[in-house]
């Protein structure tokens, strides 16, 4: 049943109304932390270590590179990446621009990731070359992108 049927614009203000919804974003947070607490650490992970400045600064960057490339606010983008701090930036890069992420597990393979492709009708599909596992590359390549002629950005 769609979201709307349950959650009315009457009940949406009540939670509002009763502090359960704030009217900031994540994005308010880290922008308001990069400044409050600029040199303190706000992501970690195997590879990285980034500041609240960093994740900032590299997904405010991230971004403007996605809208320089052609994604628009209301745009959907699979996208099948490990969890990371790349991950949380590329989120808030979309984020930034008004993308739509769908994040899909790394165990998903053609006819998951194909179905995901067709029925959100995304315009871009973003994959990590980095699993020793699997040659997603081989997948997108061969088996999903010449399919799925409505995904125009492939990020890799």
């Amino acid at each position: 049943m769609p979201i709307g049927e349950h959650v009315t614009p009457d009940l949406m203000q009540k939670y509002r109304d009763a502090g359960y919804w704030p009217t900031v974003s994540n994005l308010d947070y880290l922008d308001r932390n990069a400044e409050l607490y600029p040199d303190k650490e706000a992501l970690v992970d195997a590879n990285y270590r980034l500041t609240f400045r960093q994740f900032a600064d590299l997904s405010k960057r991230l971004g403007l590179a996605f809208y320089e490339l052609g994604l628009r606010k209301g745009d959907m983008v699979v996208a099948q990446i490990p969890n990371s701090a790349e991950f949380m930036v590329i989120l808030y890069g979309m984020r930034r621009i008004g993308v739509i992420p769908l994040f899909l597990t790394m165990d998903l393979r053609v006819h998951e990731v194909s179905h995901a492709l067709e029925r959100s009708e995304a315009v871009g599909a973003m994959f990590t070359t980095g699993n020793p596992r699997f040659d997603f590359t081989s997948m997108y390549r061969d088996e999903i992108l010449p399919h799925t002629p409505h995904v125009k950005h492939v990020f890799v």
